[in-house]
């Protein structure tokens, strides 16, 4: 995406969050601190919020479990108008802001687990409760991910076909003066047999 779409998108953005015609929206970028500003307020872009799930490997190894994640949580681009939350639905892969977050285009989903083992064997998955995700380009923290939730109980039984499919959706928390960048993270899954 080119600079001149991401300012065309964040300049509909602010004129529908504040109900003024795009015409009276002056917008430009400071050049000490790279944030996108608007009449008397601050608008950063936010972009690629995003984590990966890495299965325990010594995990697997003792229980013979196989566990791969073939999608990763994805919050997507956001414009932080004063800090929010992003919340994606595990059922249904639906998005949700609140506060001051506005979306910037399309790109989120949840995470899909996939843990492949013996027919009717009980297992058990753990996800940490919470993660905080650090920019690629600048090393900031503070964004933090908490509140994940799966599509299904995190105990059960593996099916006919040898395998359970989960998905994984969490609440992302952006305080209001976050850095811009692209966050992610690395978050540990753990799967045992009872």
């Amino acid at each position: 995406m080119t600079r001149s779409s991401v300012k065309s998108e964040v300049e509909q953005i602010v004129a529908m969050r504040h109900g003024r015609p795009l015409g009276r929206i002056r917008l430009g970028r400071c050049s000490s601190c790279r944030r996108w500003w608007t009449g008397a307020f601050a608008v950063m872009v936010l972009v690629a919020f995003g984590l990966t799930f890495v299965p325990d490997l010594h995990a697997q190894q003792r229980n013979g479990i196989r566990v791969t994640t073939p999608k990763d949580l994805r919050f997507g681009r956001l414009v932080n108008m004063g800090g929010g939350r992003a919340r994606i639905d595990a059922q249904s892969g639906e998005r949700v802001l609140r506060g001051g977050l506005s979306a910037l285009g399309r790109g989120y989903g949840r995470a899909r687990i996939v843990v492949r083992g013996e027919r009717g064997r009980v297992y058990t998955i753990t996800i940490p409760r919470r993660a905080t995700l650090t920019s690629r380009e600048s090393g900031a923290e503070g964004v933090i991910v908490r509140r994940f939730e799966l599509d299904r109980p995190p105990s059960g039984v593996i099916g006919r076909n040898g395998k359970v499919t989960i998905n994984v959706g969490a609440t992302l928390v952006v305080g209001p003066s976050q850095p811009t960048g692209r966050y992610n993270v690395s978050v540990p899954v753990i799967v045992e047999y009872q």
